[in-house]
């Protein structure tokens, strides 16, 4: 019997019955140590651990917040914020809604509601491009992804009690 395996070390153990075969595993019943979802061993879903709230906070709270600021100026710099007295919907209709967003040129709109609106939601999903958010769940991303904002008077004192 050999001293060491006939393979390099860390891809299977060693056995008497692999002097027959040394490079046939299934035979031998060794297997590697490598995982059997990828061909490199790679573990499967390595973040699966982290959720969306460890995400959220591996950034400062502060260089969030300054991120949201630098943002939204940069739309009211470029003149892309449309700011409503309120945004009522009564039924669910994406004409209306449509309709409301041709009459402000908008084609890429973030809609910012200071509270969840079904009706405002409903009317707007079927809108290619076209994001509803409350001003609380904003984020940086959906604000430099959109042509323009279209905020309520509400959301914007919301936001500004959130930024300052």
């Amino acid at each position: 019997m050999p001293d060491k395996a006939p393979w390099p070390p860390g891809v299977g153990e060693w056995c008497a019955e692999a002097d027959a075969n040394p490079g046939d595993k299934r035979e031998q019943g060794v297997h590697a140590k490598a995982a059997s979802v990828h061909r490199s061993g790679s573990a499967a879903e390595w973040f699966s651990d982290r959720s969306q709230e460890s995400i959220l906070t591996a950034y400062p709270k502060k260089a969030r917040r300054a991120a949201l600021k630098s943002a939204l100026s940069a739309k009211a710099a470029a003149g892309n914020i449309v700011v409503l007295d309120q945004l009522k919907v009564d039924e669910p209709k994406t004409k209306v809604m449509v309709n409301m967003l041709k009459a402000l040129d908008v084609q890429k709109p973030l809609v910012v509601t200071a509270e969840w609106d079904r009706n405002v939601e409903l009317s707007t999903r079927n809108i290619p491009g076209a994001v509803v958010a409350k001003s609380v769940g904003l984020n940086v991303y959906d604000i430099l992804n959109s042509q323009k904002l279209v905020m309520t008077k509400d959301a914007v004192t919301k936001l500004e009690e959130v930024l300052i």
